[in-house]
């Protein structure tokens, strides 16, 4: 929350569904282009990012794939190795309602 992202936005990211949540068009389409590639490695995901490059940009959407696929691979990485979190989720444990920690947001 540092860097003044609103927990509620937060919590309709994690919920990992793009149709409801205080998300942008492009966001909604970001978000449904990496849940795409991610089920089955890419391949079936190029409607998804067509429709990101329409919402957003031919650029921004390059940038997208990329920074997702740092992250999707330094998440491989540090899973194979064990590496905890350097801290504890905004969200307290079995939250998938996506309550903050002690009530607090």
């Amino acid at each position: 929350m540092t860097l003044g992202l609103d927990a509620a936005w937060v919590r309709a990211v994690e919920r990992l569904n793009p149709d409801n949540g205080p998300l942008t068009a492009g966001q909604r389409a970001a978000q449904r282009w990496v849940i795409a590639g991610l089920k089955d490695n890419g391949h079936g995901s190029r409607a998804a990012l067509t429709r990101l490059v329409e919402a957003i940009g031919a650029a921004p959407a390059v940038a997208v794939v990329l920074l997702a696929g740092r992250y999707i691979a330094h998440a491989t990485l540090v899973n194979s190795f064990g590496v905890r979190p350097p801290v504890a989720s905004i969200f307290g444990p079995g939250t998938p309602s996506g309550t903050a920690r002690g009530g607090q947001e």
